[in-house]
């Protein structure tokens, strides 16, 4: 297919993404589906331009409005906004020169942009761009120039600096790797890379979990017969790493207090050596039936999936091991596999997720046995969300206390580089997604 008619299906598929409340991913699958006669050459094109406009979405859009309020009569309408900014991005983020983006999307835009030539608007907002005006402060400029929330980047660079605070946004808003999780119930790490290479696909250990593989290149896993077979799942290397935190075990009882689609519940089952008792309970039917229909692929028969309402402890008299709560959070640490997030966040919806977080500690902590174990986790980098929270539990339950999670990783065979009692991986300095992680035991 030709560029100018990839980079057309671009830009209905920005649009479908902005006049919805649907996370980007399942816009972009179901934008897939209903068309078949794109190719995976062509699939890949549109879903990386798509993904990297959002993920630069504040940059892009105040390049056009600065544009739009020094020569509007040089920019498309509002219906064709969409189309200045294809321009911009290819501009700005792409670096592309005037030759490049006429040969690219200049009959595009003859075609849908009305009475504003392409060579009027390509000047205008390249001169925009030339003589950018960045934010002095070095939190309002990071959160420009990366498209961060600037709630978020003031704390990041309060907490680690100005440069390491920049690293961590760079690293936020790049594309990341492709990386999957061996189900160790049904082949080693070793056996599952060489079934991949049978079916021509290359990969390498992931460096910090001992189950994890990395595809250097983009693949479509579901085709693949060693994926079908239920031998690996996808799964970020940092939330692999949050299950060891749990110490799973042979015959132990655990529950999965927030599971989701299942990612660390399969998990936990394969720790557990697919023996005792592993419960999985989440606030959404549909990622329980995920959970289900996962299950059954990966050869985990001890899980059992529970609805909210109806999770209750073993029996009457017993608790939990363990109770991993994997808690609903603003996601701070996975801009860069969900870039939308960046344009949802806001300081109402934090506090919402932070009383969320709070009541679900208050909830789960109940359902831990004399002598187990609470680990609350988020896949945030936010304090309020993690170390606050902690703080916050403890207070209220002096009945239990925080576990150093560098011992527990260290027995597993992993090593993490911490500064405190608590897990936190960050993008830029261990190449995974942003995680948290807190061991808190309950007193005998």
């Amino acid at each position: 297919m030709k560029e100018s008619s990839l980079y057309g299906h671009v830009v209905e598929l920005l649009g479908l993404i902005d006049r919805s409340r649907k996370p980007a991913d399942e816009i972009v699958a179901e934008f897939f589906r209903g068309r078949r006669y794109l190719g995976a050459r062509d699939r890949r094109f549109i879903a990386d331009a798509v993904y990297d406009i959002v993920r630069n979405a504040a940059l892009v859009d105040r390049i056009v409005q600065t544009a739009v309020a020094s020569s509007p009569a040089s920019m498309p309408d509002n219906e064709a906004r969409p189309f200045s900014r294809l321009l911009a991005y290819l501009l700005a983020i792409r670096a592309l020169g005037k030759a490049e983006i006429e040969a690219a999307a200049g009959s595009l835009w003859t075609s849908y942009v009305r009475g504003v030539p392409l060579q009027d608007s390509f000047d205008t907002l390249a001169s925009t761009w030339s003589s950018f005006h960045w934010p002095e402060s070095a939190a309002e400029q990071l959160a420009l120039r990366y498209s961060i929330p600037r709630e978020v980047t003031v704390e990041w660079v309060d907490r680690l600096g100005s440069a390491d605070a920049e690293s961590l946004c760079k690293a936020s808003n790049a594309a990341p790797p492709v990386a999957v999780r061996v189900n160790t119930l049904l082949c080693s790490r070793q056996e599952c890379r060489e079934s991949l290479l049978l079916e021509g696909i290359e990969s390498v250990p992931t460096p910090l979990s001992p189950v994890g593989l990395i595809f250097p290149k983009r693949t479509s896993v579901q085709a693949l017969q060693t994926f079908r077979r239920g031998c690996f799942e996808m799964q970020d290397e940092g939330s692999q790493i949050l299950s060891y935190l749990t110490q799973a075990q042979t015959g132990q009882a655990i529950l999965d207090a927030c599971a989701g689609a299942g990612g660390k519940t399969l998990h936990l089952a394969a720790l557990m050596g697919n023996t005792g008792t592993l419960v999985a309970t989440d606030g959404s039917r549909r990622r329980l039936d995920n959970l289900r229909e996962r299950s059954r692929r990966a050869g985990a028969t001890m899980i059992r999936v529970s609805e909210p309402e109806e999770q209750g402890k073993p029996s009457p008299d017993l608790g939990y091991d363990t109770v991993l709560v994997d808690a609903p959070c603003s996601g701070t640490g996975t801009y860069r596999r969900n870039p939308w997030l960046k344009q949802t966040f806001t300081e109402s919806m934090l506090e919402q997720m932070v009383q969320t977080q709070r009541g679900l500690l208050r909830r789960y902590a109940e359902a831990v046995k004399p002598g187990g174990r609470l680990v609350y986790a988020t896949c945030s980098l936010l304090s309020r969300e993690n170390e606050g929270q902690v703080e916050a539990f403890l207070r209220e339950r002096p009945d239990f206390a925080v576990v150093p999670a560098a011992g527990i990783l260290q027995a597993a065979g992993i090593v993490v580089d911490m500064k405190s009692e608590f897990l936190e991986l960050l993008p830029h300095r261990h190449g995974t997604d942003g995680f948290f992680g807190a061991v808190l035991a309950r007193k005998r």
